[in-house]
């Protein structure tokens, strides 16, 4: 706990996460599989994506992600579910919420809109229904087995693959990457 002036507390807390705990790779990585860290944080879409959010700080702009998530309980609440279901595209989404409102649930969204115009998105998410599967922003698989497949067959020799067993727990980025928003 960090306690005080706001501004100093608040600048000395982000300098002890970042001693302690944040890990720096030398440099970003093509691909990443990660997870929303298991139960409880898989049981929706909306909690999953925090794993994705983790990961795009270590991959290659273009590079991909995979994420696997249960999903048990579905999508979410009934507002993202909505936004999601819209079927609307990343950059759509990230256009129609530029100086609008905030609406609940939102955030969420534009965290993944953010990673998903720069990179390509993998999931196996078994619990989510279909009807939301197809209006991913990335391509949903069947099985774990099938979406490695589908990460890993058009990666060039050489090239590196970063795995984050617990993703939101993760506070990781790239040396080259350090100034990428």
């Amino acid at each position: 706990m960090f306690a005080g002036d706001p501004v100093r507390a608040h600048r000395t807390g982000v300098e002890f996460v970042s001693r302690v705990l944040l890990e720096t790779l030398d440099e970003a990585v093509d691909a990443v599989i990660t997870t929303s860290a298991g139960y409880p944080l898989d049981l929706t879409y909306y909690q999953a994506i925090k794993g994705v959010t983790a990961a795009s700080h270590i991959v290659k702009p273009g590079g991909s992600i995979l994420l696997v998530g249960e999903c048990a309980e579905g999508a979410g609440a009934q507002e993202f579910c909505d936004m999601v279901l819209e079927g609307i595209s990343d950059r759509e989404f990230l256009d129609r919420i530029h100086g609008a409102p905030v609406t609940v649930d939102q955030w969420q969204l534009e965290k993944l809109a953010l990673v998903t115009t720069r990179q390509k998105l993998l999931w196996y998410v078994p619990g989510l229904p279909a009807e939301y599967q197809s209006k991913l922003w990335g391509r949903a698989f069947a099985s774990v087995e099938a979406a490695v497949q589908a990460l890993t067959a058009p990666l060039q020799p050489g090239a590196t693959i970063a795995v984050i067993p617990e993703g939101p727990y993760v506070l990781a980025r790239a040396s080259e990457m350090a100034g990428v928003a």
